[in-house]
């Protein structure tokens, strides 16, 4: 069975393979030659491992900052930090981690008996090359963070399951996918603990207490860590996008409704919901529970997709959520198995089911992986990439801005963030609502004379004094990008002409000199006027 699998495997690794690598070629064709990724957040984790090769915790040196969402993630990124070769690790690692996430679904697939059960296998490899993009993981690997991890444990973590039902022993899959899972990301240690209560509930007490131990303490001294050098318990990155959530359901709102406020994310959330509903049927059907297998994945993937839509977050390209798309997706073929053991019309339902749960969400992730991927390396790429080189190739002092990941990785200036990730004084002042100013005295105690910001996301922060001197604009449509523009402000008017020169210095260096519209006269900046635009 493993041999004639073999096949299937080797179509969906050179399907999904090279898929990422023609949207790759293509998102450098876009961007002239430079490899840039998708998000700004991906050079988060790179300035972060950079400042750990140094022995520091940070985005700037000397400034311990926890910045990042990830515990291990960065820490994964810290070889060859310093190098030209250091920008390729997160694109290597995705790359690698796509790849062994389609060989993990090969073998879950392999190890339930679909190849035996089908006869052929049309279905399988239906799965195997269709599930890179409708599941998005193609989308996710495209942005070099860790949620293709996040993803990889989950599969492991099911994978671990089919073993355990076979064998009824803890085996190495399922070891790996609950110690590791919380270090890569936050919601995954709901996962873990879901496993270690099924390695309990099952007859093994020792090994399922001993497991939620292992997988929670980890995330207890990390905590300890940043409480020792900030005096909170999660990372900054963490906590404002708590204070974000209360911000949109309101101080007296619940944070569980925080996915159904409106807009695309609410979309999601009723999507996931309704999967929910389909397990629920599932598990209530006599074929699905009586097979052990498919009623525990049934249970992991209703408990996993409620959890995310009621704790979870949301996210830009679905990454937040692809893990539980994976999870449940995967669970939902294994668990309708049964059905598709038999031979007359409900076989053939199960089969139909399994396919269109697959075919569903492929227009959507395709659109996305695109959209999220090669067209937003060009967004990146005429934002933050340029404002990078502009704060350190050119400014060479302290810049503030609200997106820190490019403007702060290879440059040993100092980048002050304003929106609270990488600066605990900010973060503390969005959570307390401060002031109108907050951020004037900010910027100043830092020495920081430019400002390169989304002016919407900082408004309610600044007060008069600053001075609007030019607009950085994307080519084309926006995809990733936060806003069409980013405004340059010149927080000390006594810097304007400084600064105007060396924009019009950098102007001449960018793909398109349009892309930087330099103020004449420049606007000063009247905080009360841009509310009521």
């Amino acid at each position: 069975m493993m041999t004639a699998g073999k096949p299937l495997l080797w179509g969906a690794l050179f399907a999904g393979g090279g898929l990422f690598l023609a949207l790759n070629i293509w998102g450098l064709a876009l961007t002239g030659g430079e490899f840039v990724y998708p998000l700004d957040d991906t050079y988060i984790h790179l300035s972060m491992a950079e400042q750990i090769a140094k022995g520091e915790y940070g985005i700037n040196p000397h400034q311990f900052a926890s910045a990042d969402s990830s515990i291990i993630y960065p820490f994964l990124l810290v070889p060859f930090a310093g190098t030209e070769f250091h920008q390729y690790l997160p694109l290597i690692l995705n790359a690698l981690a796509l790849l062994a996430g389609l060989v993990l679904m090969h073998k879950i697939l392999l190890k339930s008996g679909f190849l035996a059960e089908l006869a052929a296998g049309p279905l399988m490899l239906l799965i195997l090359v269709v599930a890179p993009v409708s599941m998005n993981m193609i989308g996710v690997a495209m942005l070099g963070m860790e949620q293709i991890l996040h993803v990889l444990t989950v599969l492991a973590a099911l994978l671990g399951v089919v073993l355990w039902h076979e064998e009824r022993r803890v085996n190495a899959y399922l070891i790996a996918a609950i110690l590791i899972g919380p270090l890569i990301r936050y919601e995954a240690t709901g996962l873990s603990l879901l496993l270690a209560l099924m390695v309990f509930i099952e007859g093994k007490r020792k090994a399922g207490a001993a497991l939620a131990v292992a997988a929670t303490a980890p995330l207890f001294g990390f905590s300890w860590f940043l409480y020792a050098h900030e005096g909170t318990l999660l990372p900054n990155s963490v906590l404002r996008k708590i204070s974000l959530a209360k911000l949109t359901v309101g101080e007296n709102g619940s944070l569980l409704l925080k996915n159904f406020n409106g807009g695309d994310y609410e979309v999601v959330a009723w999507v996931l919901l309704a999967f929910a509903g389909v397990f629920a049927i599932l598990l209530a059907m006599p074929a699905v529970r009586r097979d052990r297998l498919a009623l525990r994945m049934g249970l992991i993937a209703l408990a996993s997709l409620v959890g995310q839509v009621f704790i979870g977050r949301n996210g830009w390209g679905n990454r937040h959520e692809t893990y539980v798309i994976v999870l449940s997706m995967m669970a939902f073929f294994v668990a309708v198995r049964p059905l598709l053991q038999s031979q007359n019309r409900l076989g053939r339902v199960g089969a139909l089911l399994a396919a269109g749960v697959l075919l569903l969400p492929l227009t959507h992730f395709a659109r996305q992986t695109i959209t999220f991927g090669p067209l937003s390396m060009r967004n990146i790429y005429d934002q933050q990439w340029q404002m990078a080189r502009f704060a350190r190739d050119y400014v060479q002092a302290p810049v503030a801005v609200n997106d820190i990941g490019l403007p702060s990785y290879r440059n040993d200036n100092i980048i002050l963030d304003l929106w609270g990730l990488a600066s605990d004084p900010a973060l503390k002042a969005w959570a307390a609502r401060a002031p109108r100013g907050w951020i004037n005295d900010l910027a100043k105690a830092n020495n920081a004379d430019l400002a390169m910001v989304y002016e919407s996301w900082i408004l309610p922060g600044v007060g008069p004094g600053w001075t609007k001197i030019g607009y950085l604009k994307l080519r084309g449509m926006r995809y990733s990008a936060a806003g069409q523009w980013v405004t340059f402000f010149a927080t000390n008017h006594a810097a304007v002409p400084h600064l105007q020169a060396m924009m019009r210095a950098f102007r001449k260096s960018l793909p398109d000199p349009l892309m930087l519209d330099i103020l004449n006269p420049p606007e000063p900046f009247v905080p009360e006027t841009e509310v009521n635009r």
